[in-house]
């Protein structure tokens, strides 16, 4: 009944900001209390009286601001979206899913814990979303292409992310972020590498060595694959298969 009660409640609070369908909201328990999940997504925690849990109040101003958090923390994920692709990478402490939404082509990621582990304690560390942003502009992939592919590497003590996608104008596209600073555009943008909109993408790194970025030019009869050695900036292409 108090399970009941707080999704009616919550689908009331969100609905206007977050445009969450009822169906969307649902609550499961744990001991002493509930965790809400909102599009399959942890969202709020609220504890239980244990000795009176029918008595338990649900305080509008605590959901309130527990709405504003995950407001922020929902942004990207709102109901509606739809994933088109996704690219997973982990460092030692943590793990990025890159991703693109079909809706407005923007590049987004969750980020979270490197181990997972199945618990039931609303202490645990959720993933999180995050819109990338590069001079305060959101990055969106060709109208025709929501691809993507990602690498981590460390390179002389730094951790890098590279994301790489097709932008509208058909070109090969890279963002860079080191040790967790500001997202900007890769050295593979100079490059001008043409692709097909509709081409698939895969990245591979290797430390020390070489990182590759696989892709299809505007026949898709072809895959070829460009190049860079770690550190440097200069991209090669080449075709790499005879005809499907």
């Amino acid at each position: 009944m108090v399970a009941q009660q707080l999704v009616a409640k919550l689908t009331r609070l969100f609905d206007a900001s977050l445009k969450i369908r009822p169906s969307t909201v649902h609550a499961r328990s744990f001991d002493r209390g509930l965790s809400v999940y909102i599009n399959n997504v942890p969202s709020v925690h609220i504890k239980i009286n244990p000795n009176h849990p029918r008595s338990t109040t649900l305080n509008d101003k605590g959901l309130q601001k527990s709405h504003l958090q995950v407001a922020k923390a929902q942004s990207t994920m709102a109901d509606g979206v739809t994933i088109t692709s996704s690219a997973a990478v982990q460092f030692s402490d943590t793990s990025y899913l890159f991703y693109a939404k079909k809706e407005s082509s923007h590049l987004a990621f969750l980020k979270g814990p490197a181990a997972e582990a199945v618990t039931t304690d609303e202490n645990v560390p959720l993933y999180k979303s995050h819109l990338i942003i590069v001079d305060g502009n959101v990055v969106a992939t060709g109208v025709k292409s929501t691809q993507v592919a990602a690498v981590a590497y460390i390179l002389n003590g730094k951790k890098e992310l590279r994301v790489y996608y097709i932008g509208s104008d058909n070109f090969l596209h890279e963002l860079r972020n080191t040790d967790g600073g500001a997202w900007t555009v890769g050295s593979l943008d100079k490059s001008k590498i043409p692709a097909d909109p509709n081409s698939p993408l895969s990245a591979s790194v290797r430390d020390a060595g070489q990182l590759k970025l696989y892709y299809s030019r505007t026949d898709m009869k072809f895959m070829w694959c460009t190049w860079v050695v770690l550190g440097e900036s200069s991209w090669t292409p080449r075709e790499i298969n005879d005809k499907w």
